[in-house]
């Protein structure tokens, strides 16, 4: 992987961590808040004293049956635990009180804390809480009032205390609008202070992880001018070795050195095509591999990089067809994807039996171009293809090995076809061949 895409990576890792654990955090610490906001807020004064409400002027119902809704002052709320913990309603706020029969229909209704205030508005009068109220024993609701906002509501059934039945259904109320205002701000609040720390977060994130990660980026730098620089000095002394070595055999020599000296030409070409290999990568992770970008003939590409390994396929006795369609454009360096074919068609011809076909085709699909290599070959266990383009992976090293192979190869034809924008896909399964596609 090169530098810029592996530190790119874990930079963008670290930072979503960053981000995840905060986002989190602030989730559950603002769930917290809100929840406490609304117990104090809400649950306390509303909820708990319509309830306490609600029970009183029940019980008050079934020792007066004939007066509902008429709770005498000042409220006495029931003694339990919870009720004793209700705030009494201020004069300011008002409670609104009806008593309902089973057909919903209207029996009473007052506000406290005094008649004079007039009658509870027509919305909180309506009978939509009756049929749930009948089913479960109690329910509760919010609804809009006209110039005053939300009203809750809490209803319960009255049983008659000597026989079995139904006096009627008791309805509490209270306006909410400043409960309703406040935890809304309170919300507005915490999503916009989330908001914003998230995206510090993040930023911050950016600026700690690149800080963090300055020195792997120079030790990459340091390792792929190490890398270029040992390259370029090898190829000197490997191309003079294997010269002196050419000359000798040339010039002739005793039967049982020849073979001793084929063996230093063998080794050098081996060694030189890994370090040109090698220097090939260091410039590509370098963004150093210069691409004459121009109008190309991709067909004309494939079709010189068979003809220039088109004598060592016919020296392993295969066949090399081409269906290629005719002046197939596309925008790229034609020699570096020359490069790329000849690094395909090279492996197809290396790994294929005596008396195999290996196909090279070119067509456009979904507006692009598209180049396969396809061979009858010997396959590749799916086990290994997630790892082909790795650097020095080789499948069967020691097949590899002897076929001068160092593992590199697909490496480059990777990052030639990543700097096009480009993706190679490779299908292969053992004994039935493999596909290259890019």
């Amino acid at each position: 992987m090169p530098e810029a895409a592996f530190l790119y990576g874990v930079r963008r890792g670290l930072t979503l961590w960053y981000t995840a654990v905060l986002v989190v955090t602030l989730a559950i610490l603002g769930g917290l808040l809100y929840y406490s906001a609304h117990r104090e807020l809400f649950t306390r004064p509303v909820v708990l004293m319509a309830r306490g409400q609600a029970e009183f002027v029940a019980r008050d119902w079934q020792q007066f049956p004939a007066t509902p809704c008429q709770p005498p002052a000042p409220l006495n709320l029931p003694a339990s635990r919870d009720a004793q913990a209700i705030p009494r309603p201020r004069v300011r706020v008002p409670i609104y009180l009806a008593c309902l029969d089973q057909d919903g229909d209207l029996l009473a209704a007052t506000i406290i804390p005094g008649a004079d205030i007039g009658r509870p508005p027509d919305a909180f009068l309506t009978a939509t809480l009756v049929p749930e109220v009948l089913r479960t024993g109690e329910a509760e609701d919010q609804v809009e009032v006209e110039d005053l906002g939300p009203v809750y509501r809490f209803a319960r059934i009255v049983t008659a205390p000597d026989a079995p039945g139904i006096l009627g259904i008791v309805m509490v109320g209270r306006p909410i609008t400043e409960q309703v205002r406040a935890l809304a701000l309170l919300r507005n609040l915490l999503l916009l202070t989330g908001g914003l720390s998230v995206l510090i977060a993040t930023v911050g994130g950016v600026f700690l992880t690149n800080r963090a990660l300055q020195p792997a980026r120079d030790a990459f730098a340091r390792q792929q001018s190490f890398i270029a620089d040992a390259s370029h000095e090898l190829r000197t002394p490997l191309t003079l070795i294997r010269a002196n070595a050419e000359v000798l055999l040339r010039g002739g020599l005793d039967p049982r050195d020849t073979a001793l000296v084929e063996d230093i030409v063998a080794e050098t070409t081996h060694v030189d095509h890994l370090t040109s290999s090698l220097l090939t990568l260091a410039r590509l992770d370098a963004n150093r591999f210069h691409l004459d970008t121009d109008a190309v003939d991709l067909s004309a590409v494939a079709s010189n990089a068979v003809r220039r390994l088109g004598r060592l396929a016919g020296e392993k006795g295969l066949t090399v067809t081409e269906q290629l369609t005719p002046r197939l454009i596309v925008l790229g360096d034609a020699e570096a994807l020359e490069q790329v074919v000849l690094i395909l068609l090279d492996n197809a011809i290396r790994y294929t039996p005596a008396g195999g076909t290996v196909t090279v085709r070119t067509a456009p699909k979904d507006g692009e171009a598209e180049v396969g290599v396809q061979d009858t070959g010997i396959g590749i266990p799916a086990e290994h293809l997630p790892h082909l383009g790795e650097r020095f992976y080789r499948v069967d090293k020691a097949r590899s090995r002897e076929a001068g192979g160092a593992g590199l190869g697909l490496a480059i034809a990777f990052r030639i076809v990543e700097a096009h924008s480009g993706s190679i896909r490779i299908e292969s399964a053992p004994g039935r061949g493999s596909s290259a596609i890019l």
